[in-house]
């Protein structure tokens, strides 16, 4: 029995080993180990191997005697039988699997029907005018062409020209594949030049990662600019359309994650586990967020500033014209009171959840604060499917709804517009279609929604039970804080360096006044934490700064006798500010009307323009420019309008006119046909010469057709001798 080693099968087959080895252990060929060299050989008997393969191995064993009788003998007989063999079993199987897809159509598609249709009568005219193929299918194909085959006109408009190379096509396409492979669309085989040139392939990929929407036609201009000096082929523009869009499919995980990353989270992003199958009780996890509001509001679009208990997913939500510390504390205040305190709150990384006044509110409460990665969302995904639920449920319904994306805003606006150019013409109050709820009236809507809607749908992610079933049947102990004026002290705002202000001996220095309090004699330099009382800033709470433990309330007896809060103190900067700039703006005016400098623009061209005019230059020598044409404008200038004609002008004129009439008489009479090509055009033009009834012009292009196409013109010729055994005549031309 002939065994073979991977490495040997590879050498007859010119592939690597490697490939052997793969394809074997996928195929399950039969071996049988030896012991060799460094362990264990596998080897392979002929008869075991695939039919092909063996074939192959046996042309090549033929091929290594390098004689001429292994060529001719019985054995390589046999193996051009059983290859032969091979390949009619081959396009059997083949054909038997496209009869199957054809099976599988619902219909076979109308051009196949024609394709058939137009081959049978092709070969029926070769056969009955005992034509050769290659001869036969020319004039088919030219009597198709020229409409002198009767067609079904349904057939005609499929096929409207056929070539001989086509109909040569899907005679060999019926040979190899059957019927079905003309109804079949082809699979691409081989690799497209972009595939085959890994520069030109890395170029096109790199393209795409730069610019992940570029078009075929862009990847084309890109590869000229790039490779065109160094002469390398590049692909048409139909091949780099074809193999981009086939880059895409193979890799549409990939390409949609860099043109569209949220469009990747949603459809690519892996989801295996649950982001609260570790959150087990109330208060455990609450997630933090906020976005603009899809609500236009009579003082303006605000923000919706949101946290979500995970567990339960219960909800609060504060409406704020942006989403700033003061908000989010208001949000806190909010769910503290009505919920308890939370052991963790998750945030993104932005500045109004990074401030140092909610990083004091969250050390102060021993809330952990976790902080997600930069445009990481899907790791708070239960504030940002709240969000997404309330402006696709109810928030479309709303008077003041401006859409939740650009086309939709657009769409909106352009109904609104049409809405009041109709009421105005018809009469009516425009402003009845007008935006007209206010910030609290939103607040209201969506507390009440939040209570009496969204607590009380179910969840499908919580074994459809409702935030309100689950914060009942909860029995988890939770962290309250029931006196209120005591959260208040802790969510207040903190002036800057954190809030950390030394206590001086005259006090604690902040805002340019002291604030003092008894209690600070006994910790003059210490380094305390201060917090703004919002009701009057002539009062700030001081505390430790390493426990956080309340030690005094100390004032500016100057401010806090006015009784200013930090509003009225930001008021009264403002208004202060707004009146010294406008004092100082009516300066400046009275200044510059005195000095007037509207025609600046003007003043300065007049100063340049003085000054040039005083400027003189000594003349130049000259001399005047002359030739054929200024000599000619010169003459024209000068001449006059000719009042009548010279006799010898007249006599010629009758004589062109006699030439002319001539001319088109003989024209009259051999009148110059339509040619269908440049051949046809030539016989004719030949003919004439025999005759001499050739003119000039046709003379001259007949005598360059003649030297562009000799061979042509020579078979012209012979067949004009057979025709008129008579000489031509030599090409010349004639003069009328």
């Amino acid at each position: 029995m002939e065994l073979y080693t991977a490495h040997q099968i590879a050498a007859y087959m010119l592939v690597n080993k490697r490939s052997i080895q793969i394809r074997a252990k996928n195929e399950c060929w039969p071996y049988t180990e030896f012991k060799g060299r460094g362990g264990k050989v596998r080897k392979y008997a002929l008869a075991d191997l695939p039919a092909h393969i063996c074939v192959q191995i046996k042309e090549a064993l033929i091929k290594e005697t390098n004689s001429s009788a292994a060529h001719s003998g019985k054995a390589y007989l046999s193996v051009n039988e059983q290859n032969d063999r091979l390949k009619n079993s081959e396009i059997t199987e083949l054909k038997d699997q496209n009869l199957k897809q054809l099976a599988a159509l619902e219909s076979i598609p109308p051009k196949a029907s024609a394709k058939c249709w137009v081959l049978k009568e092709a070969e029926n005219f070769v056969s009955a005018n005992n034509l050769a193929k290659v001869a036969g299918f020319d004039q088919y194909s030219e009597r198709y062409n020229k409409g002198l085959i009767d067609v079904p006109v349904e057939y005609r408009s499929l096929i409207p020209s056929v070539s001989r190379i086509t109909l040569i096509r899907w005679q060999k396409t019926i040979a190899e594949k059957g019927v079905a492979g003309l109804a079949l669309k082809p699979k691409r085989s081989g690799k497209s030049i972009i595939d085959s040139d890994k520069e030109l392939a890395d170029f096109c990929i790199a393209m795409i990662y730069e610019y992940p929407h570029v078009k075929a036609t862009q990847i084309k201009e890109g590869l000229i600019a790039r490779f065109y000096q160094v002469g390398k082929a590049l692909p048409a523009e139909t091949t780099i359309r074809d193999w981009l869009t086939r880059w895409k499919r193979e890799n549409s995980a990939l390409y949609t994650k860099m043109a569209n990353p949220d469009a990747w989270k949603n459809k690519y992003m892996s989801a295996m586990g649950k982001m609260d199958e570790n959150v087990k009780r109330l208060n455990q996890l609450w997630e933090f967020d906020s976005t603009p509001s899809d609500v236009m509001l009579t003082d303006g679009r605000h923000s919706l500033i949101g946290i979500i208990d995970v567990f339960s997913r219960r909800a609060k939500v504060v409406i704020h014209p942006t989403s700033d510390s003061t908000g989010i504390c208001l949000v806190i205040r909010k769910a503290i009171l009505d919920w308890g305190i939370p052991e963790i709150a998750r945030t993104d990384n932005g500045k109004d959840y990074t401030s140092i006044q909610i990083k004091s509110v969250f050390d102060a409460l021993d809330i952990k604060h976790e902080t997600t990665r930069p445009f990481s969302g899907e790791e708070k995904p239960y504030i940002e499917r709240f969000f997404k639920t309330f402006s696709h449920d109810i928030a479309e319904l709303l008077t003041g709804y401006i859409g939740h994306n650009v086309s939709e805003r657009q769409a909106i606006e352009a109904r609104k517009t049409f809405a009041q150019r109709l009421l105005a013409k018809q009469g009516g109050d425009k402003s009845a279609i007008e935006i007209n709820m206010t910030a609290q009236q939103l607040q209201e809507f969506v507390d009440n929604w939040i209570e009496n809607r969204y607590h009380h749908k179910p969840h499908s992610n919580v074994g459809n039970k409702t935030p309100f079933d689950l914060f009942a049947a909860s029995r988890d102990q939770i962290r309250v804080i029931k006196d209120e004026r005591l959260l208040d002290v802790m969510l207040q705002p903190i002036p800057t360096n954190r809030g950390l202000r030394t206590v001086h001996k005259e006090g604690i220095k902040l805002s340019g006044g002291f604030y003092i309090a008894a209690e600070l004699g006994a910790i003059v330099g210490d380094e305390v934490l201060c917090k703004w009382d919002p009701k009057n800033v002539g009062r700030i709470y001081v505390f430790n700064r390493i426990n956080n433990e309340f030690i005094c309330i100390a004032v500016d007896h100057e401010i806090e006798s006015a009784g200013m809060t930090r509003q009225d103190v930001a008021r009264y900067a403002k208004r202060s500010q707004s009146a010294e700039t406008s004092r100082k703006l009516k300066e400046l005016k009275k200044t510059a009307k005195s000095v007037n400098v509207s025609d600046i623009a003007n003043e300065v061209l007049g100063h340049y323009t003085t000054q040039n005019k005083a400027l003189s230059t000594l003349p130049k020598q000259s001399v005047e420019h002359t030739n054929v044409i200024t000599q000619s404008a010169i003459k024209a200038l000068d001449s006059k309008p000719a009042v009548g004609f010279s006799d010898e002008q007249l006599s010629e004129f009758e004589k062109r006119r006699k030439q002319l009439d001539e001319e088109t008489a003989v024209a009259n009479v051999n009148p110059t046909p339509l040619f269908d090509n440049p051949q046809s055009k030539a016989m004719f033009h030949k003919k004439q010469r025999l005759e001499n009834q050739l003119s000039d012009v046709d003379a001259l292009w007949l005598n360059t057709w003649e030297q562009n196409n000799r061979a042509t013109s020579k078979r012209l010729d012979d067949l004009l001798n057979d025709i008129n055994p008579a000489p031509a005549a030599t090409t010349k031309l004639h003069n009328q």
